[in-house]
């Protein structure tokens, strides 16, 4: 049996104080040609009817004039027959939280919550291959995120096992950038629910307002999934207690 492709985005910062939400999401697919080859299209339309050179997907570039491609772009992830997208949504405004408390640093964390997350959205016996948008290793740090990310949870309900892991930058990865733009609605829409003065951008809210539509939702908040084979789920990250340090949290 193939291995799955884990595709793996992060949107927000933990480290900036103004960001109340911090999210990561991951696409898990076990063929990606037809897929990679769809969203390439999208973007070969959008950069020949802008007339621009180059064009990444980003939710945070996104405007009302591009807004039509980044609606057709999440069109392409729900025609497919196939897929898992989880979006793992941090509220730092929830005390339980606390990731100063519990980590060293940022590095520290966003290596402890993409593992969470990679677990999380694991099957029985899957292996899986972890491709994640490339973020610096602070140099100061002994920890390798590749690595990280491939070593087993100290505990026996993991159900498979990650047999490789590599970083990329999403210039060069269109799945990874499909990511984003959904990863980014997502958190967008907790932002606008409990922050709305903050959240007033009206091709954002748009896009927001599609992806609900196209699964049925009147939100994006919360803990909610659709059922497979077709599975888009948000995960809002509680723990069950008060973070303490040092440990990976549970919850």
């Amino acid at each position: 049996m193939k291995p799955y492709f884990m595709l793996l985005d992060e949107s927000g910062s933990l480290n900036d104080k103004r960001e109340r939400f911090f999210a990561l999401g991951l696409l898990r697919v076990r063929e990606t040609h037809r897929l990679t080859d769809a969203v390439y299209r999208v973007n070969q339309r959008l950069i020949s009817d802008m007339r621009w050179r180059r064009h990444e997907f980003k939710f945070n570039d996104l405007r009302t004039e591009t807004l039509p491609y980044y609606k057709q772009l999440v069109d392409v992830l729900f025609a497919q027959p196939e897929y898992h997208l989880c979006v793992l949504v941090v509220d730092k405004h929830n005390p339980t939280v606390d990731w100063r408390s519990k980590f060293d640093t940022v590095w520290d964390a966003y290596i402890v919550y993409s593992r969470m997350l990679v677990t999380h959205c694991m099957g029985s016996g899957d292996a899986s291959i972890v491709i994640a948008d490339y973020l610096g290793k602070p140099t100061e740090s002994s920890r390798y995120y590749e690595l990280e990310v491939m070593r087993p949870f100290p505990c026996s309900f993991v159900p498979g096992e990650v047999l490789n892991a590599t970083m990329i930058d999403s210039k060069a990865a269109p799945l990874v950038q499909l990511v984003d733009v959904l990863l980014g609605a997502v958190r967008y829409d907790h932002l606008r629910n409990r922050e709305p003065l903050a959240a007033t951008k009206a091709a954002k809210i748009e896009l927001c307002d599609h992806v609900r539509g196209r699964l049925g939702w009147t939100t994006l908040l919360g803990d909610r999934a659709t059922p497979a084979p077709t599975c888009f789920r948000v995960w809002e990250f509680r723990p069950k207690r008060p973070a303490q340090r040092k440990s990976e949290p549970s919850g």
